[in-house]
């Protein structure tokens, strides 16, 4: 066994090697220390090898280590933390080291940290740290060795560190875990330019935003994502977020993101990933501050530049009328869904001394726009749940909007002033409501109206635009004319249903509830349709 590490040491591998052997180098280069070792091993009939850590794809051969059909003998085991590896180095079976179950862990634990399997209330102390590890067996190994030896009250005192949000600030008890995923932090920029490797980055950022275990809705991620203006070089909003859901997909081969439960449409982080996160933009060009279950205003520096709030109490003490944070790109602020008793009610004057603001994200908020400050630089704005009076003059101050989402909002008409919006290229509207909000702007590439509505289709199909399409409609709204979408490459239309999609579509879906009147209409569709379902 030898370990790659991320700069490997060639000549050091070829002598501990030599060394299992029993072999003693008869040369001092590299080329001829493969040669010999190569000889050696082959009069081995039986070899296991195992190399740990491997960073990047790698020619064993120059080790000296025959395989395949050179040494049929000799069997390749290798650990990694990046899947792509496994199948550059073309691996025959992969194994995948997830999350531990509770008795897996604990066992695990245990053994690292050299404790009896006795019922002592050291080692009821001990389950509470082990349980803090969340079942990632590098925080369980790295914390249990850290503790070893260790005294009663040194397990209780670190495990108030958990509890207290305080473990990141020792050193010595997870110093082995902030390394390692630092290194597969730095390594997305592996064989990517500066640009590419900082946008992964800051994918990977973006979802530490996301309270604790949330299972993280991707199309928030995009929406994100195209606000602060990731993948610059991707024109379209489709390209962004083609870009956007590779990134997403290398985050998840590193191991720095989980896979999906049931929902293809989110993304899982690790707690203890999460820390790191946190502690990666506690300090630094990237500083971010995340609190969840607020009751009262928390004390905050001016140079954040991304605030999540989340589940804050609608009785919340000293709510600011105003606050400044000159740096600050995104905020994220939701009221708490477990209270009846109303939404977040804000000041409209507290956005005021956000000016570099690129994301807003509302929900159970209730504020007046009226006198709602100019944000010039505001990409995305997100309501879900939220109530804006007087909301069509805000929109003057959003010039810059390029994607704008009202989920389950009530909001006054807002037809006209949507004109004004001459970059919007993202729309959703999913509210039932008689009103006109919709306007046929020629630089749609999305729209989403998942409520009834009295949309025009006509103007709808004169969209030069138009790549990504849902829509709710009845059968009355379809004229017999054909519907043209040139560019549409994924839909979710819907016609006299309900509309099950959450969010943004993946397939291109047609379902359509007495199909013999409407069906006509939607002919151009049928080419490339994946999802067909009519009732009749």
């Amino acid at each position: 066994m030898f370990t790659m590490s991320q700069n490997p040491n060639i000549n050091k591998i070829q002598d501990k090697v030599a060394d299992i052997f029993g072999l003693k180098f008869q040369t001092s280069s590299q080329e001829g220390k493969a040669e010999e070792l190569f000889r050696s091993m082959q009069d081995v009939t039986k070899i296991l090898v195992i190399v740990d850590d491997l960073w990047e794809e790698f020619k064993l051969e120059s080790i000296g280590i025959p395989f395949g059909e050179e040494h049929k003998g000799c069997k390749i085991l290798l650990t990694t933390r990046h899947q792509q590896i496994c199948t550059k180095m073309n691996c025959r079976k992969e194994i995948q080291l997830g999350i531990l179950f509770e008795h897996e862990a604990w066992v695990l634990f245990r053994d690292k940290a050299g404790l009896e399997d006795d019922s002592s209330t050291l080692n009821d102390v001990a389950r509470e740290v082990g349980g803090q590890c969340k079942g990632l067996p590098l925080a369980i190994v790295t914390v249990a060795k850290a503790l070893k030896g260790e005294s009663l009250d040194g397990w209780r005192a670190v495990n108030q560190r958990f509890k207290d949000s305080r473990h990141l600030d020792n050193e010595e008890v997870l110093g082995g875990v902030l390394k390692p995923l630092k290194l597969s932090y730095d390594y997305l920029k592996k064989g990517n330019s500066q640009m590419t490797g900082n946008d992964i980055q800051m994918c990977f950022l973006l979802c530490s935003l996301f309270p604790e275990d949330d299972e993280i809705p991707i199309e928030m991620l995009i929406m994100c994502g195209i606000g602060v203006g990731s993948f610059p070089n991707a024109y379209s909003t489709e390209d962004k977020r083609n870009e956007i859901g590779i990134a997403l997909k290398k985050l998840q081969k590193s191991g720095l993101l989980l896979e999906k439960r049931d929902y293809a449409g989110t993304i899982r982080m690790h707690d203890v990933v999460r820390d790191f996160a946190h502690w990666l933009t506690s300090t630094g060009e990237n500083r971010f501050m995340v609190k969840d279950k607020l009751k009262e205003w928390p004390h905050m520096v001016e140079s954040y530049t991304a605030i999540a709030l989340w589940n804050c109490s609608s009785n919340i003490k000293k709510f600011p009328d105003k606050v400044e944070f000159p740096k600050l790109k995104i905020l994220f602020l939701h009221g708490d869904w477990r209270q009846e008793d109303g939404l977040l009610v804000v000041s409209g004057t507290f956005f005021e001394e956000m000016k570099a603001l690129q994301v807003l994200c509302l929900k159970r908020v209730s504020f007046s726009t009226m006198g709602f400050p100019s944000l010039p630089n505001l990409k995305t704005f997100c309501c879900i749940y939220c109530k804006l009076e007087n909301f069509s003059s805000s929109l003057t101050n959003m010039r810059s909007l390029k994607i704008l989402a009202l989920s389950c909002t009530k909001i006054d008409e807002i037809n006209e002033e949507l004109v004004k919006l001459s970059i919007l290229k993202y729309y959703v509207l999913k509210w039932k409501r008689k009103k006109k909000c919709i306007s046929p702007l020629s630089c749609y590439q999305e729209l989403h109206v998942i409520s009834k509505s009295n949309i025009n289709l006509l103007e709808l199909n004169s969209l030069p635009r138009l790549t990504t399409l849902s829509l709710r409609l009845s059968a009355n709204q379809i004229s017999q004319g054909y519907f043209l979408f040139p560019k549409l490459q994924r839909y979710a239309i819907v016609v006299d249903g309900y509309f099950r999609f959450l969010e943004a579509p993946i397939f291109r879906t047609l379902e359509i509830e007495n199909f013999s009147s409407s069906l006509s209409a939607f002919n151009n569709l049928f080419d490339n349709v994946e999802k067909l379902q009519l009732r009749n």
